[in-house]
């Protein structure tokens, strides 16, 4: 209601990676994320992190500006900026590690996505 929230998609299927990706889908923006600043307690591997199916969880897209009062609206949750939209066409998530886990272009990603989809 007070305009913060630009995007919102859950994690319940496919986990954090297909949620990112379909956030970029639907914006047809790229998204840079740092898996390390995700709130994970006890996870260790890039593929646990990314595609584990836990509920209640949310990728959200917030403009710059709003991000201090979205932050304020969700206190007493856990929460991160994990990282920020970008205007290229690329999906790019850097490791648990120091190394990128993943650098795919949308569209490619895109056309996989949907391939099962077109029978």
């Amino acid at each position: 209601a007070r305009g913060l929230v630009r995007s919102c998609h859950d994690c319940s299927d496919g986990g954090l990676g297909a949620a990112l990706a379909e956030t970029a889908f639907a914006g047809g923006l790229g998204l840079s994320v740092d898996l390390r600043r995700v709130p994970a307690e006890g996870i260790r591997r890039n593929d646990e992190l990314l595609f584990s199916e836990s509920q209640s969880r949310f990728v959200a897209t917030v403009r710059p500006e709003a991000g201090t009062a979205f932050e304020a609206r969700l206190a007493g949750c856990e929460i991160a900026c994990v990282g920020k939209v970008l205007a290229e066409g690329v999906l790019r998530i850097e490791g648990l590690g120091e190394t990128g886990v993943v650098e795919a272009d949308l569209a490619g990603l895109k056309a996989a996505w949907r391939k099962p989809l077109a029978f």
